[in-house]
């Protein structure tokens, strides 16, 4: 069994670009990236949750720390993950596309890509069965998320259940958040200084079964 952890960047009215990533995670595997995620975390003193754009407030961090915590959290991620996921939406396309059309909101839409993703390439990849949701609990948007969700069954798209956790102890959420700002960030420019080796968290190594 699948599942996909995802977490938005950038769903606030006034952002010309919606962005929701994230990774997918067979249930087995899931405890091997917390392991992994919180020893990091440990072995770099940096006090957990990891919440990206909180990382400007960790001023001690230099470019060369950051780096280095990022290398290490980038690789767990890739051992562990089945594959990244993103979606990027621009308000103008969403006005065009979505608006007038269907009740979800332009975050709900972007969810509604990031699953239409999986639903095409998980097939090819050797997987048929439904893949799971699971969202950070504090979102803004998990209304929005669940009538989205409910549009996405109503239309027949394979789509498991969708949940709810909170980041703060979900290390899979965080390395969605990780994931979320960076298709962010690398969609509207270059990663900033000692935020480079996030680029590699968007190459899938695995297939997805």
């Amino acid at each position: 069994m699948l599942t996909c952890y995802l977490d938005e960047s950038g769903t606030d009215g006034e952002s010309p670009a919606a962005v929701v990533g994230g990774l997918v995670l067979r249930n087995s595997d899931y405890f091997w990236l917390s392991i992994g995620w919180r020893q990091a975390l440990e072995r770099h003193h940096f006090p957990p949750p990891l919440h990206m754009r909180r990382l400007p407030s960790h001023v001690r961090f230099s470019n060369e720390l950051r780096r280095a915590l990022f290398t290490d959290l980038v690789r767990i991620v890739n051992e562990h993950k089945r594959g990244s996921v993103g979606a990027v939406l621009c308000s103008e396309a969403y006005r065009r596309v979505f608006r007038g059309v269907t009740d979800m909101s332009m975050y709900a839409a972007c969810f509604a890509q990031a699953t239409f993703a999986n639903d095409i390439l998980a097939p090819k990849a050797g997987y048929s069965g439904p893949i799971d949701y699971i969202l950070d609990d504090g979102n803004a948007y998990k209304d929005d998320v669940q009538v989205g969700y409910r549009e996405l069954q109503r239309r027949g798209v394979k789509i498991g259940r969708l949940d709810f956790a909170q980041d703060s102890l979900d290390c899979a959420l965080q390395a969605a958040d990780m994931i979320s700002w960076t298709v962010r960030r690398t969609s509207t420019g270059k990663l900033p200084d000692g935020f480079e080796p996030l680029a590699d968290i968007l190459v899938d190594r695995k297939s997805v079964v």
